[in-house]
C-alpha cells in the first residue's frame, strides 16, 4: 500500500490504526508500520506513476506494510512504487524505533510476473502473458543474465511450445529482446547460439498457437506486406482525418480495409479467383521478419498490387475502433 503524505491526507494517515494485509495473510488486520522516503528520491524515477507534476503539498511518500510481514515481503511493498535510489533512500528513511531493519528500495514490480501453466491458457491469454514478459524485460542483449526468472519461463514454458522445438533451439545459450527493424515500437525475441549465430523466434505467433503457419496464412501475410506502400501512402494523405466510426482523431490512426464494404479477406479472394498466375507456395522474410513474396513470384505480386490499387476501399480508424472490428484476430 502506498500512502501519499500530503497536507490534505496526513490527518487520514494519523487516523489509520490498522490495515488489511495484502500479502496473503488471509485478510487478517494487523497494526501498520510506515516507512517514509523523501519526495526528491521518488518523483524523479516515479513520474510515470503520478502521470503529472509533483502533487500539491506532497512532502514524502509513505509505504505501509503489516508488522507481521517479513523483510522480503516489506521489500515488495516498497518495490511497487518504482525504480528508486536505494542508497540515498535508505539514509533518509524515517523509521520508528524498535522497527525492523531499513527496507531496501529496488526495481519496480508494479507488474510482477507470476509463472502460469502456459499450456492451459487460451491463445489470447498466452499472447498477453508473452507481451507482459517481453515488456517487463525491455530492450536487453542478455535475458539470461539480466532477468534469470523470466529467462527460465521463456525457455521452459513458452519456447517449447514452438512447433519446431527442439530442433530450432539446439545450441541456444541466451535470448535477446530487440526492436523490430521495420516497426521500432515492436519488441521481438532473438536466440543466441554457442557458435555465434542468431535467429529470430516467433514468441507472439507460433509459440502462441503451437503449430506452424499454413501456406494459406503465409500467402495472406505476404499479400499484406506487398501492399504496405499503398497503405503508407494513404495514411500520409489522410493522417489528419478523424476516425470514420467514432469521429476522434488520435496519434495512432490506422488504415483499414473497409470491413463493412470490402474486407481484405474478400478482396484477396476475388483477386485469386481472377488471377491466372500460379499461386506462390514458398516465401521469404522481410526486414521485419514478416512473410513476403520471393523474386520468382514477382509477376503474382505485381498483379496483386495493381488489383489492390484499383479495387481496395480504405478508410481511417482509430486504434480502438480498428481492434473492435469482428474481422480482426483476437490473439
Amino acid at each position: 500500500m502506498v500512502f501519499l503524505q500530503t497536507k490534505n491526507n496526513i490527518n487520514k494517515f494519523n487516523k489509520m490504526s490498522n490495515i488489511t494485509s495484502f500479502f496473503g495473510g488471509g485478510g487478517k488486520k494487523q497494526p501498520a508500520k510506515p516507512v517514509t522516503c523523501q519526495t526528491k528520491d521518488l518523483l524523479g524515477s516515479a513520474s510515470s506513476y503520478f502521470n503529472s507534476a509533483k502533487p500539491t503539498g506532497l512532502n514524502s511518500v509513505t509505504f505501509i506494510a503489516p508488522l507481521h510481514t517479513s523483510n522480503a515481503q516489506s521489500n515488495v511493498a516498497c518495490q511497487k512504487f518504482g525504480n528508486l535510489n536505494s542508497q540515498r533512500c535508505e539514509k533518509e528513511q524515517n523509521i520508528p524505533q524498535n522497527s525492523s531493519p531499513p527496507l531496501k528500495m529496488c526495481k519496480s514490480v508494479l507488474s510482477e510476473i507470476i509463472r502460469l501453466d502456459y499450456k492451459s491458457l487460451s491463445q489470447k491469454k498466452r499472447k498477453d502473458y508473452i507481451n507482459k514478459i517481453i515488456n517487463k524485460i525491455g530492450l536487453c542483449e542478455s535475458v539470461k543474465s539480466s532477468h534469470p526468472p523470466l529467462y527460465e519461463i521463456l525457455i521452459k514454458d513458452v519456447i517449447p511450445f514452438h512447433p519446431n522445438y527442439p530442433e530450432k533451439c539446439n545450441g541456444m545459450v541466451d535470448l535477446a529482446i530487440r526492436n523490430n527493424k521495420k516497426n521500432k515500437k515492436n519488441l521481438e525475441c532473438w536466440m543466441k547460439f554457442a557458435d555465434g549465430r542468431e535467429d529470430n523466434i516467433s514468441l507472439k505467433e507460433q509459440c502462441v498457437t503451437g503449430r506452424p503457419k499454413k501456406i494459406e496464412e503465409k500467402l495472406k501475410d505476404a499479400a499484406r506486406v506487398a501492399i504496405e506502400p499503398q497503405q503508407i501512402s494513404y495514411h500520409n494523405a489522410h493522417k489528419n482525418q478523424p476516425c470514420v466510426k467514432c469521429g476522434i482523431l488520435t496519434n495512432e490512426m490506422e488504415v483499414d480495409h473497409n470491413y463493412d464494404e470490402l474486407p481484405f479477406k474478400t478482396l484477396f479472394k476475388n483477386f485469386r479467383d481472377e488471377c491466372k498466375t500460379q499461386i506462390p507456395q514458398e516465401f521469404d522474410e522481410d526486414a521485419g521478419n514478416k512473410k513476403c513474396f520471393k523474386p520468382i513470384d514477382s509477376d503474382f505480386e505485381k498483379q496483386w498490387q495493381q488489383y489492390h490499387f484499383e479495387h481496395a476501399i480504405l478508410r481511417m480508424l482509430c486504434k480502438d475502433c480498428n481492434r473492435r472490428q469482428p474481422g480482426k484476430k483476437n490473439i
